[in-house]
């Protein structure tokens, strides 16, 4: 079971990672323990399930049905923000031709006023959606540094896309 702690540099928010196998119990008593003191800004869950599983999800006027067979569940690029922060770190390792550490991309990152720790905690989201992929620095192997993955890549030029379609 792995636990990351970051903050995301408002002061007042925190990015809480988890990774390994949890229990709805483990979730609920994560959860509970922050219950009045927080709320949730984003949640993503990913799953694996056995064949036959669904999922209900309450919706105007009652719940909808989502098989989940594992056959049917594909992973697909996520949104970018258009001009969001992860948004140019993706378009940074898109032009990049070696990885970047951490403190590079906060150096490249032109006109974004963010310190390293909120620019890790970027990468660290990035890299658990999938978008980026993160390996030891060589010279150092306390530091990443961090690539940008064939669904980041897609995901860059479906935001791009999307860009044009609004102009």
């Amino acid at each position: 079971m792995v636990v990351e702690i970051s903050y995301n540099g408002s002061g007042n928010s925190l990015i809480v990672g988890l990774e390994g196998d949890y229990s709805i119990d483990d979730v609920r008593t994560v959860v509970n323990q922050l219950e009045g003191e927080m709320s949730i800004e984003y949640l993503e869950l990913v799953l694996q399930v056995d064949e036959g599983v669904s999922l209900a999800l309450p919706e105007e006027g009652g719940d909808i049905g989502l098989p989940l067979a594992p056959t049917s569940i594909s992973r697909t690029a996520s949104n970018l923000q258009i001009d969001s922060v992860p948004y140019h770190i993706v378009e940074l390792l898109a032009n990049s031709d070696e990885p970047l550490r951490t403190e590079e991309i906060t150096d490249l990152l032109d006109g974004i006023d963010l310190e390293q720790n909120e620019i890790a905690s970027r990468l660290w989201n990035l890299s658990e959606r999938g978008l980026v992929e993160k390996h030891p620095y060589p010279e150092d192997k306390r530091q990443k540094v961090y690539r940008l993955t064939t669904l980041g890549q897609t995901a860059l030029e479906q935001a791009k896309e999307r860009r044009a379609e609004e102009a």
